[in-house]
């Protein structure tokens, strides 16, 4: 019998695109699983509850001097679960997964159907919008001054 379950799922509307994973994650690992009690068979019961997910987006960051900007994303999931079939009683559970991504990709990835999927971006970093164009342009001025000033000698 440990491989059926009863699975209860308490995800809101908010979270309810992961019903589908979730259960797909137990098929795969071998179990058969039932979403109302089974009144004639002893089926171990999980309650999942998905409290919070998120995304959080740390300080832009520029790739070289005239690079693309990109952002550190975190994303995380809490929630908490009971499996009747131990003796643990309530557990919670954390997930985080760090990565960097373009600043310009950010609305791809982001879906207005899942406000979970959208954070706050911090704002361009004002110095390197600002210097970056005037040492361009001095540079290039440095270079046609030295041009011009080598070949007139």
């Amino acid at each position: 019998n440990n491989d059926k379950i009863i699975l209860t799922l308490n995800l809101g509307d908010s979270y309810s695109i992961f019903s589908n994973h979730i259960k797909n994650d137990f098929i795969k690992k071998g179990k058969e699983v039932f979403t109302f009690p089974q009144e004639e068979l002893d089926i171990p019961e999980v309650n999942i509850v998905l409290e919070e997910a998120g995304v959080q987006y740390g300080e832009v960051d520029r790739d070289g001097w005239f690079g693309d900007y990109y952002v550190p994303r975190t994303l995380l999931i809490k929630g908490h679960y009971i499996n009747t079939a131990s003796n643990n009683g309530l557990q919670q559970f954390f997930i985080t997964a760090i990565d960097t991504v373009k600043v310009e990709e950010l609305e791809l990835l982001e879906n207005n159907s899942f406000p979970f999927t959208k954070g706050n971006i911090p704002a361009e970093p004002f110095l390197s919008s600002v210097w970056e164009p005037i040492i361009a342009i001095g540079v290039a001025a440095a270079a046609i001054l030295l041009l011009f000033s080598v070949r007139s000698k």
